[in-house]
């Protein structure tokens, strides 16, 4: 098959299990841009150099290292469903592409406890009871249930199972998963649901006249409650990321944690433990165990 079809099929394939129209219309950027680079070859032909030739392209048009990075990675998951789908069995013109080009990954950013602790106490700054409580449990949801930016976004009254203390979570590709709620995070979800209910609303994250709120304005809020607290900028995704290193660290097996962040991939679970000092984590799990 030619490219230009495989394309095609991989965008309905994301088109059809994509939550957002947002990931298919990054998933057609990058490939219509590596389309133009590389050209209609058969895929059978691209080669490690097609792949440089298109991020010398992405260079020239002014795109971060950052940018050019999590492309490399799209191109990969493209390639990995090429494979799946049986459209070709050729290694990845894309694994080697760090040897020509020092495309490196950096372990994810998480948050220190010091850090948590200021962005919770700066929650109270906010003068509006409303705003102050949706920012308050928008940010402890986000710690304290590892939940995605869009997650907590789409999140409705009927999704808080109050008697049990968890959410219904429409995830990745509309599955369905139940996140549990530590105690820690009650009041001020609870503080939200009395506000939203006040109101007569039906979301628990929703803008001053009840709709949903947007992820660019959860984007803009964190960015806000990051300078109220003084915490050097970090994407809103670290949460998620410090959520997941947290139950490694408590000593929980990969599948737990895999179920929790609601991930279709052990592999993708993996990626959030980089930069983590497991044989330190070991050592502390077995003290953990031995004590008991």
């Amino acid at each position: 098959m030619r490219l230009r079809a495989a394309i095609d099929a991989y965008l309905e394939f994301v088109e059809g299990r994509s939550d957002t129209r947002k990931t298919w219309l990054r998933a057609r950027g990058v490939l219509s841009r590596f389309y133009q680079v590389a050209g209609n070859k058969l895929l059978d032909n691209l080669t490690p150099f097609d792949v440089s030739a298109y991020l010398a392209e992405c260079r020239r048009l002014g795109n971060k290292k950052s940018t050019r990075d999590t492309n490399v990675k799209l191109l990969s998951g493209y390639w990995k469903w090429c494979q799946e789908s049986e459209i070709t069995e050729r290694r990845s013109p894309i694994r080697s592409i760090h040897r020509l080009t020092g495309v490196t990954h950096r372990p994810p950013r998480t948050l220190t406890e010091t850090e948590q602790a200021r962005l919770l106490l700066a929650c109270e700054s906010y003068a509006k009871p409303f705003e102050r409580a949706r920012v308050r449990a928008v940010v402890t949801i986000a710690l304290c249930c590892g939940m995605r930016r869009g997650e907590i976004a789409g999140l409705r009254l009927v999704d808080y199972e109050q008697e049990k203390h968890q959410f219904r979570v429409l995830g990745k590709g509309s599955k369905l998963r139940i996140q549990p709620i530590p105690e820690v995070a009650i009041p001020a979800i609870e503080t939200l649901v009395v506000v939203v209910k006040e109101k007569g609303f039906d979301r628990l994250v929703c803008t001053n006249t009840g709709r949903q709120v947007g992820e660019g304005s959860l984007h803009a809020m964190w960015s806000r409650l990051l300078r109220k607290a003084g915490v050097p900028h970090v994407p809103f995704h670290s949460c998620r990321h410090t959520y997941a290193i947290r139950f490694f660290e408590g000593g929980h097996n990969l599948k737990v944690i895999q179920a929790l962040l609601g991930h279709a991939s052990l592999k993708t679970t993996e990626v959030y433990l980089q930069g983590l000092d497991v044989e330190q984590a070991k050592i502390d799990a077995v003290k953990r165990e031995f004590a008991k």
